[in-house]
């Protein structure tokens, strides 16, 4: 609620950069409520990940460019 209000953090940033000459509404909106949940349930999504991708064996990636893999499909 502190970063989204009319004088909060992110209206503060757009107005200083001169992006909006008016503060945006953030709160209590479908805007605000995305926001919010991005915030708060990103990391329980990235953490697991991260914790996953780091257990791979370092064979894998090289047996993949070995056999042909371009590095983005590595």
């Amino acid at each position: 609620m502190i970063l989204l209000q009319r004088r909060g953090t992110i209206n503060g940033w757009l107005k200083d950069l001169g992006v909006i000459d008016t503060p945006l509404r953030m709160v209590n909106n479908m805007t605000g409520t995305i926001l919010g949940m991005l915030h708060i349930m990103l990391p329980f999504r990235i953490l697991p990940l991260y914790a996953s991708l780091g257990q791979i064996d370092l064979t894998y990636p090289r047996a993949a460019s070995n056999l042909g893999a371009s590095p983005t499909r590595v």
